[in-house]
């Protein structure tokens, strides 16, 4: 098999993988999302730390220690990725899967936005477009369609402000999920304190497929990271970018004809919008990686 088959294979999986989550958590449902987040950065850690013999990680982990500047940003890294994990689980568990996938189809465009603002970067013709679209498409389901996309925006937001910061830490996907769950396991004891005095922690008080669920966030977190960065290994960025749309979509079609959310006229239409603006950046992101004719 050749390394580009092996590479979209693992790409396919991985975005396939985070466009299904919702049956995960749905299946969790009887569980407070506070205690599935601790869960999730608990077992996330155990299983990373498995990765810790390898040289790479344990210098990036050292490293880190010794770099004011990376600690300091691997900790806000942590906070801001915990917290679009405790909000994409309420999503879930709240009926609103939809709002999720449209955040996760609103980061490529926050992103964008993100790199004009901070990074001074340049947009293209076609780039404004899309992103004035967005807008448009966001501003349409606030005013016309009587929605406010808070969660959406969280995510969408969240997760661009994640990337540019991870982007700009020199520091390895593993290594770096590994300080992030190990930097947030004070608030997931903090976490686990108050389910247990809210209700009490549900593990190892029920009955045994929702402990092994519950064991289980590790994998289906580090899981299809890994896939990612096999993937982002093999594949240009642009085939990897056309693939990261696989995920919202998944997640717009759960929510809507597996989990029966509603989707009103308005609200299509501020999809249909978002669509509209990623497929005029796809294009564009096409167009500029398209090799230049052999003179």
């Amino acid at each position: 098999m050749t390394t580009d088959r092996i590479g979209f294979l693992a790409g396919l999986s991985a975005y396939s993988l985070w466009g299904l989550y919702p049956f995960y958590f749905k299946a969790l449902d009887h569980v407070t999302s506070i205690e599935v987040l601790a869960h999730r950065i608990v077992w996330s850690l155990v299983m990373l730390a498995l990765f810790l013999p390898l040289p790479e990680m344990r210098r990036d982990v050292a490293r880190v220690f010794r770099t004011p500047r990376l600690l300091l940003g691997m900790l806000f890294s942590a906070l801001i990725i915990a917290s679009n994990w405790l909000v994409y689980v309420i999503a879930v568990q709240t009926g609103h899967v939809l709002e999720a996938s449209l955040g996760y189809f609103l980061s490529p465009l926050t992103f964008v936005l993100l790199a004009l603002v901070v990074l001074r970067e340049r947009l293209r013709r076609l780039q404004w477009l899309a992103v004035g679209i967005a807008v448009f498409g966001v501003l349409w389901m606030i005013i016309y369609a009587g929605v406010v996309p808070k969660i959406a925006l969280f995510l969408g937001i969240s997760f661009s402000i994640y990337g540019l910061v991870r982007k700009r830490l020199p520091v390895g996907p593993l290594a770096g999920l590994f300080l992030e769950c190990l930097f947030a396991l004070p608030l997931a004891g903090a976490m686990f304190l108050y389910a247990e005095a809210t209700g009490g922690i549900v593990f190892t008080r029920l009955d045994l497929s929702t402990n092994l669920l519950v064991m289980l966030a590790g994998f289906f977190t580090i899981g299809p990271l890994w896939l990612f960065n096999v993937a982002a290994k093999h594949l240009p960025l642009t085939t990897l970018g056309m693939l990261q749309y696989i995920a919202p979509t998944l997640l717009f079609f759960v929510g809507a004809f597996v989990f029966s959310e509603p989707v009103d006229v308005g609200r299509l239409l501020g999809f249909v919008l978002i669509w509209a603006a990623l497929a005029i950046y796809s294009l564009d992101a096409l167009r500029t990686a398209r090799p230049a004719p052999a003179a």
